[in-house]
């Protein structure tokens, strides 16, 4: 069943051409093929439910009935999470002391080159 046109849907790139839905390999996931555009294998959850929608004739448009319960909490399933700044504290803070540190060290070298250079001079 792979690389069969399961159904034809408007391309979402050009909108003009008919897009091919397909099947990868033994997997579960869809992906279209435009002439115009090529393909779009993407594996998203929305992006797949709107494929798989077309292919059983169904609405091309995801259930939205109830969004709160496709949002998954990240720390839940393991994603990575950035760190929440706190913005009071990143404005009044003062730079870290490895940074003070490199200031310190790069005016003391910058001193020292130009000593250097005057003593050359005389």
């Amino acid at each position: 069943m792979a690389g069969e046109a399961l159904a034809h849907i408007d391309c979402t790139a050009c909108g003009t051409e008919k897009a091919a839905i397909k099947k990868i390999g033994n997997s579960s996931l869809l992906y279209t093929h435009c002439k115009k555009c090529g393909c779009d294998r993407r594996s998203g959850a929305a992006i797949q439910a709107i494929w798989q929608a077309a292919i059983d004739g169904g609405s091309l448009e995801p259930d939205v009935s109830n969004p709160a319960t496709d949002i998954e909490d990240p720390k839940q399933n393991g994603d990575w999470v950035p760190p929440q700044e706190n913005e009071q504290e990143t404005e009044n803070s003062e730079p870290a002391p490895s940074m003070a540190k490199a200031i310190f060290s790069a005016a003391l070298l910058g001193l020292g080159c130009i000593g250097l250079v005057i003593k050359a001079a005389r």
